[in-house]
């Protein structure tokens, strides 16, 4: 799928939902390679780098994976979820209350 090019802050690059309305957002710490879906419809694929973030937009049935959980800081609703540990991480649903829970992570 093709993604517009993002707009680039002193933070890095913005990726994902445009303005408000995303409860959750993925910052990157490390390099991390991450695919976000929905359903068979890929919403993103590529490596991100530190100071780059991907705002989740607001609807259910999303799932990420990725090459680095370790490089990656997630908050709902403006508050951190627990760390997701580990590198390769597939079937991490992204449902704000089992981010908050800490249960995000299938396998």
């Amino acid at each position: 799928a093709a993604t517009p090019v993002p707009p680039t802050s002193a933070q890095g690059r913005v990726y994902g939902a445009e303005g408000v309305g995303s409860r959750i957002v993925i910052e990157v710490t490390k390099d991390s390679w991450l695919q976000i879906r929905d359903g068979d419809r890929v919403l993103l694929d590529k490596v991100l780098h530190p100071g780059d973030s991907y705002r989740v937009g607001d609807r259910t049935g999303l799932v990420m994976r990725t090459g680095n959980a370790a490089g990656l800081d997630i908050e709902v609703d403006g508050h951190r979820t627990p760390a997701i540990k580990g590198t390769v991480r597939n079937q991490i649903a992204l449902d704000p209350d089992r981010l908050v829970a800490g249960t995000a992570a299938a396998n």
